[in-house]
């Protein structure tokens, strides 16, 4: 993960913005369909999971990636997520999203909570599997 920080403030500067990881996106147990893609899309707010085309869900948990982000009271951030990622041949994550959306605040005690859902597209023809990867997600001052 990239945790690039600039300033907007002078006084913001001062104090640096950290990024925790409390826990990783998941998208639980789901299996590919036979003839068509499949798509597994986590709200980054909700934290529901919505299955559509040719895949199933089974059990397991899922949920949004969850991070705290530390910093300079009272001040703005920018959040910048990737745009797709391949997995293994017929497995991407894509449409990254956050909440909050693209822009966050940190609160009176220089805290914010950040959290992140994306899709996993399935082929058909997928092998099934347990698969993970790391993505690159930056925050800094507004």
């Amino acid at each position: 993960m990239a945790f690039p920080v600039s300033a907007g403030a002078e006084d913001a500067a001062t104090v640096p913005m950290r990024m925790t990881q409390i826990h990783a996106i998941s998208f639980g147990k789901v299996i590919p369909g036979r003839v068509l893609t499949g798509r597994v899309v986590i709200d980054p707010q909700s934290g529901d999971r919505l299955v559509v085309g040719d895949a199933g869900a089974l059990s397991g948990a899922y949920g949004p990636a969850k991070f705290e982000i530390t910093g300079s009271p009272n001040t703005s951030f920018f959040i910048e997520l990737p745009v797709t990622l391949e997995l293994t041949q017929g497995v991407v994550l894509t449409d990254f999203k956050s909440f909050p959306t693209l822009v966050g605040h940190l609160d009176a005690t220089g805290k914010a909570t950040l959290q992140i859902g994306a899709t996993l597209v399935l082929d058909a023809a997928v092998t099934p599997g347990s698969f993970s990867t790391s993505f690159d997600v930056s925050v800094g001052y507004q």
